[in-house]
């Protein structure tokens, strides 16, 4: 029966020994084990904490261990420890680095039991993982500037009693005085006598707004939306159409193809639809559509699909398209629909496209579709399924 001076010693046998007995072990305690294992062969330090937790361990398997011929002694009761514990660092501090190009980044130090608790609060669509990176020399979690709300980080530090560095006010001090600027700074546009006028906008801005603007309020709210200048209304909003004018998102989920066409008939202009590849039964779907099309007015005259498929695969879609009076001159429609992707000639004619409608429920990998998705100023995700997004993009429910 061997007996130790030390936990290390007695850990390292206990190891060794049930190497080859691993089924007695938990799964979670051999994980432990292993991990405290490792941590000492490697000449680092356990926390006190870790510390307990492998004296527990050991004494839960201690008849085993005896079986085995290893003889605890008094160690679980008073442990004697060959090498110290690590002390854990606890400080709370949050500061601002400014890099030799200039570059801003915001630098937190705090202990590892609050990872969860930042985590939750900051990692969202607008804040992802990657807008911040982990310093592993200095054990500094590092924020881009840019991707974070300041002024809710400086209230989360307050309320986790960070210690805040001159540096960091200062930079709350300046994004709480754009905030109090913003109605001088920020882009947007207002109602003014029934007239839809832009805000802060530049003169380029203003000369393309007078030359395009119309008698039609509706379509200026959607053209001050597109050049990116969002409505500020003075009263509830009203309409479909005026949620999307007063969003500075550019996604938008509607559920039915009846709540779509209640804002097509607010919209005077060219409208793309973008039927996701992996749709199941692409002759339903659009039968569906445009049966949702007949029942809300729209004349077949509008709709063009503008897809075939190849003669060798003998499905129904052509003769069904032909059937429903939904080919004919391109030119000559308002709702243009389109399989997987959108053709050139669609932007080689520099087509005004006011809104992107798709069925698609999850990111499209398909170079043109998802650019276009990403860029354009106003994308319709239609169907039961809201989407799943991605590149921080925020979808608003229509």
């Amino acid at each position: 029966m061997t007996k130790f001076s030390c936990v290390e010693d007695l850990l390292n046998e206990f190891y060794n020994q049930t190497l080859f007995d691993i089924a007695i072990l938990q799964d979670q305690d051999r994980a432990a084990i292993h991990g405290f294992y490792n941590t000492l062969d490697l000449g680092n330090q356990l926390t006190a904490n870790q510390g307990g937790f492998l004296l527990k361990i050991l004494a839960k398997y201690k008849i085993f261990a005896n079986s085995l011929g290893i003889d605890y002694g008094t160690l679980i009761d008073t442990p004697i420890w060959k090498t110290t514990f690590r002390k854990l660092d606890l400080t709370r501090k949050i500061f601002v680095e400014q890099s030799e190009e200039g570059e801003i980044t915001v630098c937190l130090k705090f202990p590892y039991a609050l990872k969860d608790t930042f985590e939750k609060e900051f990692h969202t669509e607008n804040t992802p993982y990657s807008s911040n990176t982990w310093d592993s020399d200095r054990k500094l979690r590092v924020l881009n500037v840019y991707k974070y709300n300041i002024i809710q980080l400086e209230e989360f530090c307050r309320k986790h009693d960070f210690e805040l560095d001159d540096t960091f006010l200062t930079l709350v001090d300046t994004v709480a005085e754009i905030w109090n600027q913003q109605d001088q700074i920020i882009p947007c546009a207002y109602i003014t006598a029934g007239e839809l006028a832009l805000c802060n906008a530049t003169e380029d801005a203003e000369i393309f707004y007078q030359k395009h603007k119309q008698d039609d309020i509706n379509q200026n709210l959607f053209l001050a939306k597109s050049m990116g200048y969002p409505t500020r209304f003075d009263r509830p909003i009203e309409t479909k159409l005026e949620i999307i004018c007063a969003s500075t998102s550019r996604s938008f989920w509607i559920k039915s193809s009846r709540d779509f066409f209640d804002l097509y008939h607010q919209v005077n202009g060219v409208v793309c639809v973008l039927i996701d590849r992996n749709t199941q039964d692409s002759i339903e779907w659009l039968q569906n559509f445009v049966e949702s099309a007949d029942i809300a007015g729209v004349p077949r005259s509008d709709i063009k699909v503008c897809f075939r498929d190849p003669t060798e695969k003998k499905s129904r879609l052509n003769a069904w398209i032909k059937d429903n009076n939904l080919g004919g001159k391109v030119q000559e429609g308002k709702i243009l629909i389109f399989f997987h992707k959108p053709p050139k000639w669609l932007f080689k004619d520099n087509i005004d496209v006011k809104i992107v409608v798709t069925n698609s429920y999850t990111p499209i990998h398909e170079p043109t579709s998802s650019v276009w998705l990403d860029t354009h100023p106003c994308v319709c995700y239609l169907g039961e399924i809201k989407p799943t997004l991605t590149r921080k993009q925020k979808i608003v429910s229509l």
